[in-house]
């Protein structure tokens, strides 16, 4: 999340858009996110993989709170 803005690392680039955070009432505390890419894993080395893809998309800023912040 960055400036209010959720993006899904593990969808193509072409295809970042907004996505919907929201609360579920009908589960207490649970929160939903609509438009999330799924994926079948069947096992460990499946989530690696996936786990590696999203982290080669990541993007990461400083903002000037965390320059006060040292």
């Amino acid at each position: 999340m960055y400036n209010e803005e959720l993006k899904d690392l593990l969808s193509a680039p072409e295809d970042f858009r907004k996505l919907r955070v929201f609360e579920d009432l009908s589960r207490k505390g649970a929160v939903v996110i609509q438009g999330l890419e799924e994926i079948t894993v069947k096992n460990t080395f499946d989530v690696l993989n996936i786990l590696d893809k999203g982290s080669k998309k990541k993007q990461m800023a400083a903002t000037k709170l965390n320059e006060m912040s040292r």
